[in-house]
């Protein structure tokens, strides 16, 4: 957490001495959220109330919200620094249960999820382009303070109900590059966070792998002040 401080005070106090202009805006974003690695998979086997594997290449609704500061030279460098709330979830086919003491069933039985709730700081820099109309490119560390992982879904023909906490880290550190258009107040931000992260450090045995991705879309607003 005070890394986090301290970079946070940094950007803050970059803007304040070096900005020609500050920009203060709200956003609101949405987008494809899933993981990858070698142990991310398409689907997998439900055993008792739990997925054996929860970590999904599919994606569920997910949604964020972030307050944003940030500066521009005059020579158009960006410096920025984005916080807010996400709630990210993920989705894995459900083919098959496992019973103790009887055969395995295998079929189509429906998917769980796995929402991941984070505070996000990004920090980061960049450059405004002017195309007819004002285009920031920024890179920077995405990093998300886990608060709380819950895993869900239902097998209705099996009668089972799946409402889980799993672990989350305790930061997920991403790198992320952005790109926002600007008509006036409005802003259509495009971007891209992949993790690096380990969900399954945790995990001992064949040195399991999963990051985090998210593919992000959304809207902003300038504030006028």
């Amino acid at each position: 957490m005070k890394p986090l401080i301290l970079v946070s005070f940094f950007i803050v106090c970059s803007l304040s001495l070096f900005a020609q202009k500050t920009e203060y805006s709200v956003h609101v974003q949405t987008g494809l959220f899933n993981f990858g690695g070698k142990s991310a998979e398409k689907s997998s086997s439900l055993n008792g109330n739990y997925a054996n594997n929860p970590y999904g290449t599919g994606s569920s609704f997910s949604y964020a919200f972030y307050l944003q500061l940030q500066g521009i030279t005059k020579r158009n460098t960006i410096w920025g620094l984005q916080s807010g709330y996400e709630s990210l979830a993920s989705r894995i086919k459900i083919d098959r249960i496992l019973y103790l003491g009887a055969p395995a069933r295998e079929g189509d039985f429906g998917h769980t999820s796995l929402r991941n709730q984070f505070i996000l700081v990004h920090p980061y820099v960049g450059h405004r382009f002017n195309f007819g109309i004002p285009l920031d490119i920024s890179v920077g560390p995405d990093l998300g303070i886990g608060l709380k992982s819950m895993e869900k879904g239902k097998v209705p023909d099996a009668n089972f109900v799946i409402d889980n906490e799993r672990d989350i880290p305790a930061v997920d550190a991403r790198i992320r590059i952005n790109a926002t258009a600007y008509h006036k107040s409005m802003g259509f931000t495009v971007g891209y966070s992949d993790g690096t992260i380990n969900y399954q450090a945790n995990m001992i045995g064949a040195e399991p792998e999963t990051y985090s991705r998210f593919l992000r879309i959304g809207l902003s607003y300038k504030l006028p002040f």
